[in-house]
C-alpha cells in the first residue's frame, strides 16, 4: 500500500482541526493518523519540496543537525515508544536537519530531514544494539550511525549541489562520521567533544592531541555567547553548568592537521589510518567570575587560511543554536509532546504536521528579530495581513513591518505589553487564532460575492 500525499493547504486545516480542544471534531483526524497508508515522510513531502527551492535560491545555505529527546508524559509502554538518556518518561529521538541561509541573518529555510529512533526496554550494555522504529537504516544498531545517515538523507535530497556545509555540535564527534564525509566530498563544520590525536612531525607512541600542536593565533575578537537557553542558575545540563548570555573576547586560531584512527577501530573497520582536515580553536579571554570559558574545538572542510575564513566558519557553527528555538517551537509553542496520541505510528504522523508549522513560527520570529524593518508580506499573506490591520486594536500601518505584524499576531495570543517578551506560547496562540479569523474572512467573502451575484442575476430577470 502506498502512502498518501496530500498538499500543503490540506496539511495545514489537518493540522489545526488537530489543535481543536473538542476531541469530537478531531475524531475523524485520530484515525488518519493511524492509518498505517499514511506516513511522516508523505506529509513533509511538500515541506521538503518548498525548502529545497528556497535553498536554490540561496548561494550559500547551512544544514544544521542535532538530535533531541521527545517525550510523552503517561504513556504505556505497548504504544512503541522507549526509554529516554534525560527523562523517566517513554519516548523517541528526533533528529532533524534544519536548512538556513549562510549568511549574518540565518533566516530559517524548512526542515530538509527528519528521523525518528526508538531505544529498546531493555536496560545495560547492550542497550546501544538493538534500536527499533523510524526509518534509520538497522544495518549495525548503532545510535551514531543516525549522522551519516541522516547527511546521506539529505545530500541525496540536494543532489549534486556544492552550496551546502553540514553544521554539527560534539554529538557529531565520530570518527566514522567525519571519514565518511570527507570520503563523499561533503561541505562540514564539526565541533569536537574530545581533543583528538593527530600526526606530527615528531609524534610518541602515544601521540600528541590537538591542544597540544601549535595554533597561530591571528585574531582578537568579539562573539555574542549564545549561552541564554542553559538560564542563570548553577544547575548543570548533561554535566555542563548553565551560564549567562553575554558577549565573549576570544583567541581564535587555524591550523590543518591530520587525525590519527583511534586505536579501538583499528585496521579491520576500514577507516582511514588518517583524516586531514582544517581546525578552527577559539577560547574566551577573561571570562566572568563562576563561568566556565567558551573553547570551541571546530573541525572544518572550509579553507581557514584568513581572518576572515576562520571567522566565517565561527559565525556558522553559531547558527547551530537556532535548532535549540526550533525545538522550543515545537514542544513549547506546538505543545508536540502533549498529544495524546495511543502509538508511535501515530505520533511521527503528528510530527510531520507540526515541523512545518513548528518552521513557519521560528521563520516569523528569527526575521522579526534580525530584520524587523522587512516588510510584513516576507512572511505572512496579503489576506493575513488584511485581517491583522482589522482586528488589530491600535491599527496597523497600510504597509507593516515584520516587527508590528509580529506584535500584532501576539496581542491576539493574549500578549500584554507590560508582562515584558512574549513566548512560544503567546505565539502558538496568536497564530491559531489569526488561522481562524483569516478562515472567517474567507467565508465572508465568499457569502459576499455569492449575495452580490444573485442580486445581479435577480435584477437582470426583473
Amino acid at each position: 500500500m502506498t502512502a498518501l500525499q496530500l498538499p500543503v493547504e490540506v496539511v495545514v486545516d489537518l493540522a489545526k482541526e488537530f489543535a481543536s480542544p473538542n476531541l469530537r471534531d478531531g475524531e475523524a483526524l485520530y484515525r488518519f493518523f493511524k492509518n498505517r497508508r499514511v506516513s511522516m515522510e508523505a506529509l513533509l513531502g511538500p515541506h521538503h519540496k518548498r525548502t529545497l527551492a528556497r535553498m536554490a535560491e540561496q548561494p550559500l545555505c547551512l544544514v544544521l543537525h542535532d538530535t533531541t529527546e521527545v517525550a510523552f508524559p503517561g504513556v504505556s509502554e505497548g504504544v512503541g515508544l522507549g526509554p529516554l538518556r534525560d527523562s523517566e518518561d517513554k519516548g523517541f529521538l528526533l533528529h532533524l536537519s534544519l536548512a538556513v541561509c549562510a549568511d549574518g541573518l540565518h533566516l530559517p529555510l524548512g526542515v530538509l530531514a527528519a528521523s525518528t529512533l526508538v531505544r529498546p526496554n531493555h536496560k545495560g550494555r547492550g542497550r546501544n544494539k538493538h534500536l527499533s522504529g523510524g526509518e534509520l537504516s538497522k544495518k549495525k544498531n548503532k545510535e551514531s550511525e543516525r549522522w551519516p545517515q541522516q547527511v546521506a538523507l539529505c545530500r541525496n535530497a540536494i543532489g549534486s549541489c556544492a552550496n551546502v556545509i553540514h553544521v554539527a555540535d560534539r554529538e557529531g564527534d565520530a570518527y566514522p562520521f567525519l571519514a565518511e564525509m570527507l570520503s563523499s566530498r561533503d561541505r562540514f563544520v564539526v565541533r569536537l567533544a574530545r581533543d583528538r590525536h593527530v600526526f606530527e612531525d615528531e609524534w610518541d607512541d602515544e601521540g600528541l592531541s590537538i591542544s597540544e600542536t601549535w595554533l597561530d593565533t591571528v585574531i582578537k575578537t568579539t562573539l555574542d555567547v549564545p549561552v541564554a537557553g542553559r538560564g542563570k542558575d548553577k544547575v548543570t545540563v548533561r554535566g555542563r553548568p548553565r551560564q549567562p548570555e553575554r558577549e565573549a573576547t576570544v583567541s581564535v586560531g587555524a591550523r590543518r592537521l591530520e587525525l590519527r584512527r583511534p586505536r579501538y577501530y583499528g585496521a579491520a573497520s576500514g577507516l582511514p589510518e588518517r583524516l586531514e582536515v582544517n581546525v578552527v580553536f577559539a577560547v574566551e579571554l577573561d571570562p566572568p567570575e563562576g563561568c566556565n570559558p567558551l573553547s570551541w574545538l571546530l573541525l572544518t572542510s572550509e579553507p581557514v587560511e584568513t581572518a576572515e575564513q576562520q571567522l566565517a566558519v565561527l559565525g556558522w557553527y553559531k547558527a547551530r543554536w537556532l535548532l535549540e528555538e526550533f525545538n522550543k517551537a515545537l514542544k513549547t509553542g506546538c505543545a508536540y509532546e502533549s498529544r495524546q496520541l495511543e502509538g508511535y505510528h501515530g505520533l511521527r504522523n503528528a510530527l510531520g504536521l507540526f515541523l512545518p508549522i513548528a518552521w513557519q513560527l521560528l521563520r516569523l520570529k528569527v526575521q522579526a528579530r534580525q530584520e524587523p524593518q522587512a516588510p510584513a508580506t516576507d512572511v505572512l499573506s496579503q489576506e493575513q495581513l488584511d485581517v491583522l490591520q482589522q482586528t488589530s486594536r491600535q491599527g496597523l500601518p497600510e504597509q507593516p513591518t515584520v516587527s508590528e505584524a509580529l506584535g500584532a499576531i501576539a496581542k491576539l495570543g493574549g500578549h500584554l505589553k507590560r508582562n515584558g517578551a512574549f513566548g512560544w506560547q503567546v505565539l502558538w496562540r496568536g497564530m491559531r487564532r489569526l488561522d481562524d479569523l483569516v478562515a472567517g474572512w474567507k467565508a465572508a467573502k465568499f457569502a459576499m460575492q455569492t449575495m452580490a451575484h444573485t442580486s445581479k442575476k435577480s435584477l437582470r430577470d426583473v
